[in-house]
């Protein structure tokens, strides 16, 4: 058993198949449970979500401060059902109120195979908030990692060249 473990390759192939195994259950729990990371500093916020099979990473900015010390960043981590996260999918409505308070601007710039890059804008007469996020399918993360992960630890391993000694030569007389 210690000779499988001999050389980088079926480490570093072990070490693949950690962390593919991390994201695919990351992408299972994601199917029912939304995790959110938030970091946030004075007007800008960073939030890695997951959700719907996707790990979202989201950056945005608030007129108004999130965090009452501008000065620390403090990460945050929320964990919410599914159905209460779904409000995220659909950002806000698109129509603004009746009282014309919101201006509601939803864009997706590109869709493919599960990558979405999209911004979310939103403002009234006191503050407004803008974001984009970009969503990863954790497909796209877990699949190509299973496949380098399987490749490095299937793979024969190399045999070792003999190294060339010089031994030195008896000579008659000495």
């Amino acid at each position: 058993m210690g000779d499988f473990f001999c050389g980088w390759r079926r480490k570093t192939g072990v070490l693949t198949l950690v962390i593919a195994l991390v994201f695919a259950v990351a992408w299972v729990r994601s199917i029912g449970v939304c995790d959110i990371l938030v970091f946030t500093e004075g007007f800008t916020s960073e939030c890695l979500q997951s959700l719907g099979g996707k790990l979202h990473l989201i950056e945005g900015s608030d007129s108004t401060q999130i965090n009452e010390r501008t000065n620390l960043i403090l990460p945050v981590w929320h964990v919410m059902p599914r159905a209460d996260a779904d409000i995220h999918d659909s950002y806000a409505p698109t129509d603004p109120d009746p009282y014309g308070y919101w201006k509601v601007t939803n864009k997706t710039l590109f869709e493919f195979m599960g990558f979405v890059v999209r911004t979310h804008a939103s403002g009234s007469r006191h503050e407004s908030f803008r974001n984009r996020d970009i969503a990863i399918p954790y497909w796209s993360i877990v699949f190509p990692l299973t496949l380098l992960s399987g490749s490095l630890l299937l793979s024969k391993p190399r045999v070792a060249k003999p190294k060339n000694t010089v031994e030195p030569t008896l000579t008659e007389g000495t």
